[in-house]
């Protein structure tokens, strides 16, 4: 807004995508509940089509499940219905050939339908890592990244632009576009070391615990009040201020 658009800063607000308000908690209990108990589980979320990539993901896991047998990747949500009306199921249905062709059926697992908001917490609440092998550079938000980092999930991502900032500072690790070698070694750097996996889990949740509801709910109220106590007049003189929810 400011370099492109050159609005100035004292008229910018900046309020992050809010996320479930929940305790940082191990995913144990959570595995139980969903058949998944003794698995090292990698999660994608989100209407399915071609920019997210999932591709890349499946394609890394041959080396890693060679070593960790009992890792299973969720590819969780159904089709964008654009995608479905304009191109039917042909994107899942390429994903499910290649985990065949890549001899992966025992390790990734499609959940064909729209998640209910309990059932996607249940399933992230479950995760140890999450994926967004997304193929945009430009995309400026992501609540499936923004959900992932409030329920304490060490994020693996291409660094499109909300993650490159997301993930800063030990939050998740950046990969490279279209780069299925470099999900493979990003998996194993945390897998290989369980510690660094806790402590990425540990600066995500404290990052996105930020982002839970209460808190965003707060930051709008409080941004509201000094919006409503500038007099009337003082917005006819001057530009209305913008208000950018991230």
């Amino acid at each position: 807004m400011q370099e492109v658009y050159n609005v100035p800063s004292r008229k910018l607000s900046v309020i992050y995508h809010g996320v479930p308000d929940v305790p940082f908690a191990p995913p144990a209990n959570a595995k139980t509940r969903l058949n998944l108990a003794g698995r090292t589980v990698l999660s994608t979320f989100g209407l399915i089509n071609k920019g997210k990539g999932i591709e890349y993901a499946i394609e890394a896991l041959p080396s890693v499940v060679e070593k960790y047998p009992e890792v299973t990747y969720l590819v969780l949500g159904g089709t964008h219905p654009v995608v479905r009306q304009k191109e039917g199921e042909s994107y899942r249905e390429y994903l499910e050939t290649r985990v065949r062709e890549l001899g992966l059926t025992n390790n990734v697992r499609f959940e064909n339908r729209y998640l209910d908001f309990s059932d996607l917490c249940r399933y992230l609440a479950a995760t140890d890592i999450y994926l967004t092998p997304y193929l945009g550079r430009d995309q400026i938000v992501s609540g499936t990244l923004a959900y992932a980092l409030g329920f304490g999930k060490a994020v693996i991502s291409t660094p499109y632009l909300y993650a490159e900032e997301a993930l800063a500072d030990g939050r998740g690790i950046l990969t490279e576009w279209r780069d299925s070698a470099s999900i493979t070694n990003a998996l194993l750097s945390l897998l290989d070391h369980p510690h660094r996996l806790r402590q990425t889990q540990l600066a995500a949740y404290t990052y996105g615990h930020k982002m839970a509801w209460p808190n965003i709910g707060n930051q709008y109220a409080q941004l509201f009040k000094e919006v409503a106590s500038v007099p009337v007049n003082a917005y006819l003189l001057s530009d209305t201020t913008s208000i950018s929810v991230a």
